[in-house]
């Protein structure tokens, strides 16, 4: 079935109307109504086979309507049952809303390969294999076959390799997610952009600037799209903080403060390829810095303790860790982090303004308040980063999956990548020699 775009804007609109999913719009006299089935299109519409181009001719005040998530469900359902499963919805509604008559449709489906069962590739599979509609996971590389056979069972992934190079081989792959130690990142995407592969990759590219930048000018040769997964830009907490700030409706900003506390510690076999604290743990924190603010730091002031766990000092690494922060524009910051906080996972950012403050609370499984005659209480929040932030892993990936097939730019950029590593260096530069640090001093 080969269908022009007036003839897909009526089939979605007969549709959708059809199932009495049809929007409320504004008309033309300014009033809101519900969308009347008699104009543009009737129910039964869409039995009158063929759809012509001359049959929509007398439509064409097609309004634009804009579906939420349950809708498209509904109508990508009605739609593949009258149509035998010969085209998707997906394919109609970017027509509808990017392409002209007798444009081809673009590629509506972005083929991954993942690289890494470890930690954190379990959550981007699932994202991948169950909540992002446009992308699909076609195989998944771990040297540790067990583990990549978990999460292909478990996500339904079809191919399973040993190796990231396997991946990267194969013609049918688009996009690779890389999700492997931190050491492997920098030679991944290299060979991933030689092989034109648009890719995906944990933070942080690497712990050398020399390799993140070698990375970023293969990526930059090779004319491919790269997002590195500062996640936290996505949640909805942080981007109504953001909102507040770039709207003015706090003023200017004078004072931002950053909690970020996990709830235990991690073994300290995890440390030593990590980075420490301040490279793997507070570089989220340095990212959301830049973000949250909209501006760059120009120095910092980093103190370490051992305060958790002696193991800590033997792997020369802190488990709890402040730093203060100079802003470009002359506001000030602070970051605390603690690799343990016994009430759960600790997520919190409050940024005070010349006409007000906003603050971001932690986020709870449930929103019940206990009331008693001494106590009122809640239960504990979410216990850590797989449950806290699971919407904004699957938002990020939606991000550079939409970035990609619709060729738009990618929302973290290969200097939103790197800026947070030079933070971080600056801040273990500042803590060995016990004095602010400025940015321009490691950021070469």
């Amino acid at each position: 079935m080969v269908l022009e775009r007036a003839q897909l804007r009526r089939v979605i609109l007969c549709l959708s109307c059809e199932a009495g999913l049809l929007p409320e719009h504004p008309s033309t006299d300014g009033e809101n109504r519900k969308q009347d089935c008699d104009e543009p299109v009737r129910k039964g519409d869409l039995n009158r086979q063929p759809w012509n181009a001359d049959a929509t001719a007398n439509h064409a005040k097609t309004p634009t309507l804009v579906f939420d998530s349950a809708t498209l469900v509904q109508i990508r359902l009605s739609f593949l049952s009258k149509c035998g499963g010969q085209a998707t919805l997906d394919a109609l509604c970017w027509m509808w809303h990017h392409g002209g008559e007798g444009e081809n449709p673009m590629k509506n489906e972005l083929c991954f390969g993942l690289i890494g069962a470890g930690r954190i590739g379990p959550v981007h599979a699932e994202s991948l294999a169950f909540r992002v509609p446009h992308a699909r996971l076609a195989a998944i590389a771990d040297l540790k076959q067990p583990a990549a056979q978990a999460v292909a069972s478990r996500c339904n992934i079809p191919k399973i390799v040993s190796s990231g190079a396997e991946i990267i081989a194969d013609p049918a792959i688009d996009a690779v997610a890389i999700c492997s130690p931190t050491d492997t990142h920098a030679d991944l995407i290299v060979a991933a952009a030689q092989a034109g592969k648009h890719i995906f990759c944990e933070k942080p590219i690497s712990l050398s600037l020399k390799e993140i930048d070698r990375a970023l000018a293969a990526v930059e040769s090779a004319g491919v799209k790269l997002q590195v997964g500062f996640n936290r830009r996505f949640d909805s907490n942080f981007l109504r903080v953001r909102q507040a700030v770039v709207s003015g409706e706090i003023g200017t900003p004078n004072l931002f403060h950053i909690v970020s506390r996990d709830p235990f510690p991690p073994p300290l076999t995890y440390l030593r390829p990590s980075g420490g604290i301040f490279l793997d743990m507070m570089v989220h924190d340095f990212d959301m810095a830049r973000f949250l603010m909209g501006d760059e730091v120009e120095e910092v002031f980093a103190a370490g303790a051992v305060m958790i766990d002696p193991g800590f000092a033997s792997e020369n690494d802190f488990d709890t860790a402040v730093v203060l922060l100079r802003f470009r524009g002359g506001a000030i910051g602070t970051i605390d982090n603690s690799r343990k906080s016994t009430f759960g996972y600790d997520q919190r950012v409050e940024i005070l303004g010349s006409k007000g403050k906003i603050a971001s609370e932690n986020r709870y499984p449930n929103q019940v308040i206990v009331s008693g005659e001494r106590t009122v209480y809640s239960d504990l929040p979410y216990n850590f980063f797989m449950q806290r932030y699971t919407d904004s892993f699957t938002a990020e990936i939606q991000a550079f999956t939409e970035a990609v097939l619709e060729d738009k730019p990618i929302p973290v950029t290969g200097a939103d990548s790197r800026m947070p590593v030079v933070m971080a260096l600056a801040a273990g530069k500042s803590s060995d020699e016990r004095r602010p640090v400025r940015i321009s001093e490691v950021s070469a």
